[in-house]
């Protein structure tokens, strides 16, 4: 048995060792405190990495070991190139569980799903070991390296899990020779909706520097927000569907667009035709104009 396996292994006995276990009404938490490159709602900017930030609340009155389970996934078929998950307390989270303290990757049973555990048991008598009553902060984070820009408008989802490594979703803590059992609850941003069978999910954008700008009230976008946007447009707007010219095939992939009919823009600033800001029917209006040989002229693509 590898070494990890072995830790793992022993941490899970350790914290399920006793029985039988009370069940508490105070359960904890843990949330989906923020995302990297969030620039609004649950939007997430691409390309890049997306890394969610944790936090555990324990609110159960008990000094308590853990054993809990995620799963990062795509219902739409995003993909990235890996996950990782680690310790962003310095350290000082690691400390409270001397026993052993795990962060652990496996794949998931769906192909491009990840499944992460995150273990810690501390010496029951030992006064600064396990997770204290009253802790709160954002000690993990789990990162999803290299989404490129061809995830634009999937989604990424983080949920609790069951699956190995975890295993388990509970906090356990022992007094007066019982175990007490606690199931902390797991939440997404605040207010974010809960999508059954994936978690809380983030919507994948690759966004033109342009609007991003424009949506900054014309500040530098890339200061401003610190995250990618997309110069995707080359020459003069109008390749609405990326095929390299502008015919007819633009204007049916932008009726389709604006008429709800489930089209994707490849890239937001070509279909933004008037370089006016937003992609509506003016940009509709304008093409057709190009294309009639109404004497409209293909603007530049913005900077």
């Amino acid at each position: 048995m590898r070494t990890t396996d072995t830790i793992l292994a022993l941490g899970l006995a350790l914290i399920a060792i006793l029985a039988p276990g009370v069940i508490q009404a105070q359960q904890g938490s843990i949330a989906i405190d923020r995302v990297t490159c969030r620039f609004q709602g649950d939007t997430v900017l691409l390309p890049g990495n997306v890394t969610f930030v944790l936090r555990y609340t324990n609110n159960t009155g008990m000094k308590v070991d853990i054993s809990d389970g995620f799963r990062v996934s795509s219902p739409d078929g995003a993909y990235w190139d890996s996950t990782t998950v680690m310790e962003s307390a310095g350290g000082t989270f690691a400390a409270y569980f001397d026993v052993v303290f795990y962060l652990g990757i496996a794949g998931g049973y769906i192909p491009g799903d990840d499944t992460i555990g995150v273990l810690g048991s501390g010496t029951p008598t030992a006064p600064n070991r396990r997770l204290p009553d009253g802790y709160t902060g954002t000690p993990v984070t789990i990162t999803l390296w290299n989404l490129p820009e061809t995830n634009h408008g999937k989604h990424v989802c983080l949920d609790s899990s069951f699956f190995t490594p975890g295993g388990t979703w509970k906090w356990v803590s022992v007094n007066g020779g019982v175990e007490y059992t606690y199931k902390p609850t797991f939440s997404g941003l605040s207010g974010q909706a809960y999508s059954p069978g994936s978690g809380y999910c983030f919507y994948l954008y690759h966004m033109p520097c342009a609007v991003l700008k424009e949506r900054l009230d014309n500040q530098s976008a890339v200061a401003v927000s610190g995250c990618p946007c997309s110069i995707c447009c080359t020459g003069t707007t109008g390749d609405v569907n990326g095929a390299g010219i502008v015919d007819l095939s633009d204007l049916s992939a932008l009726v389709a667009y604006l008429t709800g009919g489930g089209y994707v823009l490849p890239c937001e600033e070509e279909a933004n035709i008037n370089a006016a800001g937003i992609v509506d029917l003016s940009d509709l209006s304008s093409l057709v104009s190009y294309l009639t040989g109404g004497g409209y002229v293909l603007p530049s693509c913005p900077l």
